[in-house]
């Protein structure tokens, strides 16, 4: 249920003016890019453990 209500939002977003749109896709590529740099950050981290 919570997944389709993020989904109609999302939609709606869509259908208002410019201002509406950028927030919301900001903020998930903005997580999406943290979420990228944070696992590639552990695995270094995690690959430089195992060299030693």
């Amino acid at each position: 249920m919570k997944k389709g209500n993020n989904e109609r939002s999302i939609l709606l977003f869509y259908n208002d003016d410019e201002k509406g749109i950028r927030l919301p896709i900001n903020n998930f590529i903005i997580l999406y890019l943290l979420l990228i740099f944070s696992s590639l950050v552990y695995t270094g981290i995690d690959a430089y453990y195992r060299q030693k």
